[in-house]
This record gives structure tokens, C-alpha cells and sequence, in this order.
């Protein structure tokens, strides 16, 4: 099942104008290479081809850093866990790493850097792609109840491609003017097991006289237009529109020189003052609304340079 949620995924992103590579699940695959000092094996990452076609084509067994593509993403296992079940429906959570790799120079040529500010890809490109994600509640066949949230995210980390042997070659594409990163994303999807064992993601009340009603959205609107004020000696104010009218308050999330989003503050008003801020770095910012444990989608990404 993570082979087809990797593949919803897929979809929803592979519009974005910044990505020409996109592949779906992946998994390890090991090569006996042989050098001038014998056969050495090397580990990279290998799609889960999508159809045939592109089996044969060997449509995504090049996904490793190469000044070729702007952008390469794709999708690693992390396994499924089962949540609840209810009459005919059976609750899953997905657990999916996307990783991606970009080259600056040619997402420069894109438009990405429409300002004299740092560029900070990543975080833009971070933003693009969780506002592609599947809302709460979706029917994406062949499933139904389908929502996709971030619950992890590095930038600039070792560890995003630890599982494999890069060579000198390949490595050099991990350095300026590249970059990469990697989302955890937890999908949270549902299947309507009939007695025939048979999934079907509808779930007919005519056929099935006690189906499982969505769970409805605590969240009747979400924050955007976010706006930042003159930086005055280390402080910047925030302020933001608001379509939600029952939100609990709103999440503040601030990065530092491009680094992962982290929360810097709660308010329950459309505005925000943010302190601590060091001459010489950069910071970007995004806010939510929440209600409980859930979330809105974020708001515009805005940077400033003190």
C-alpha cells in the first residue's frame, strides 16, 4: 500500500514547475561494481517502477545527484501501522521519507530568487510541497479518508543519504550551489474491506447499510497573506490574514540560514512579535492555525536578512 500512496503523492507534486525528476517508492539495491582495486558494491536508491513502460525505459534508475535535472524527489519506505477498524473500514497510517535533491543554478534560471535576500530553495520548495499534499477527507482510489501531514523535516544532513555509496562523482552535487532535504510524511488513509475481500475505497450506502462517516475538518479556514515588519534591534512583527474563524490560536514556525522550521511562538491574534533575532543570520517564517493536534495549511514563506 505504500507503493500506491507514494504514487498519490507523486502526482499531486509532479506539477510543481520546479520538479523534472519524480519518482515514486524506492527501495535500496545493491551493485557489484568493479574498480581498478576489484569488484566493490555500491548501494543506491532504485525505483518501484510505476508501469512496465517504464521498467523497460529505465525511467527512474537515475535518481542520484546530476547536474542534468533541477530537481530530483523521491519516495522512501518507512512502513505502514494499523490504526482502527470500523464496520467495513480498515484505518492505516502511512509512513513515507521524500527526498529531494536541488540544483540552484538551474532553479535560478526558473525564478525561484525574486529577491536581492539569500535564496532559501529549500524552504520555498518545502512550502510547494505541503500545500500539493492530500487534505482531509479525500477519495483518491483506491482509497478513501485520505490526509497527508509532515511530521519530520532536515535540511542539509548527512543522514539523507546514508543508506547509499555515493562515489567523489556523485558527492560533488552535495555541495553549493546545491542543495537537498528530506520530509517525513504520515498519510493517514482508509480501505472498505467487503465480505468478498474485495477493497473498494466507496463504500455504497445502498451496499453498505452502516458506513463509517468522514470525520469532519475542525478547521473552517486557514491563515495566509503573512507579512513582516521592520526589524528593530534583533525583534520583527508578524501579521497575517485569516479565513478561520474557530481556530484555537495560531503556531508561529521560524528557520534560521535555511535549517529545519521550528516553532517559535503561539498567539490567538493575526499578529506576532519575534525576538532573539542575531545580526548577519537569516529567517523565515510561516504560520498555522491549529485546533486541538490539528493543523491549517501554512501561509506564504517570507525571509529577512538583519
Amino acid at each position: 500500500m505504500n507503493q500506491a500512496i507514494a504514487n498519490i503523492i507523486k502526482e499531486k507534486i509532479e506539477v510543481l514547475d520546479f520538479a523534472d525528476k519524480i519518482a515514486g517508492l524506492t527501495a535500496v539495491t545493491y551493485f557489484d561494481i568493479k574498480g581498478p582495486d576489484g569488484v566493490v558494491q555500491k548501494a543506491f536508491p532504485i525505483a518501484c517502477c510505476v508501469t512496465a513502460d517504464d521498467c523497460k525505459e529505465g525511467a527512474y534508475n537515475d535518481l542520484m545527484p546530476n547536474s542534468a535535472y533541477k530537481t530530483v524527489i523521491y519516495f522512501e519506505d518507512k512502513g505502514i501501522s494499523f490504526n482502527k477498524s470500523e464496520s467495513h473500514w480498515k484505518y492505516y497510517t502511512s509512513n513515507l521519507r521524500l527526498v529531494a535533491w536541488l540544483n540552484i543554478e538551474k532553479l535560478t534560471d526558473s525564478g525561484y530568487c525574486k529577491s536581492e535576500l539569500p535564496c532559501t530553495y529549500a524552504a520555498h520548495i518545502v512550502a510547494e510541497i505541503i500545500r500539493a499534499l492530500p487534505e482531509f477527507p479525500q477519495n483518491i482510489s483506491p482509497f478513501d479518508h485520505v490526509y497527508s501531514e509532515i511530521t519530520n523535516q532536515e535540511i542539509r544532513s548527512n543522514s539523507i543519504f546514508s543508506a547509499y555509496t555515493y562515489d567523489e562523482k556523485h558527492s560533488q552535487y552535495l555541495m553549493a550551489p546545491f542543495d537537498y532535504f528530506a520530509l517525513d510524511i504520515a498519510t493517514n488513509f482508509a480501505v472498505c474491506l467487503r465480505s468478498t475481500d474485495v477493497y473498494d475505497a466507496t463504500c455504497d450506502p445502498e451496499e453498505d447499510p452502516d458506513p463509517v462517516d468522514p470525520l469532519p475538518d475542525p478547521l473552517d479556514g486557514y491563515p495566509h497573506d503573512l507579512i513582516l515588519g521592520e526589524v528593530i534591534i534583533g525583534k520583527i512583527t508578524l501579521d497575517w490574514q485569516s479565513t478561520s474563524t474557530n481556530q484555537d490560536g495560531y503556531k508561529i514556525y521560524m528557520s534560521t540560514n535555511g535549517g529545519v522550521f521550528i516553532l517559535k511562538g503561539t498567539t490567538t491574534s493575526t499578529g506576532f512579535l519575534a525576538t532573539g533575532l542575531v545580526n548577519g543570520s537569516s529567517y523565515s517564517f510561516y504560520v498555522t492555525a491549529y485546533k486541538g493536534v490539528t493543523e491549517s495549511i501554512i501561509t506564504n514563506i517570507e525571509t529577512v536578512v538583519l
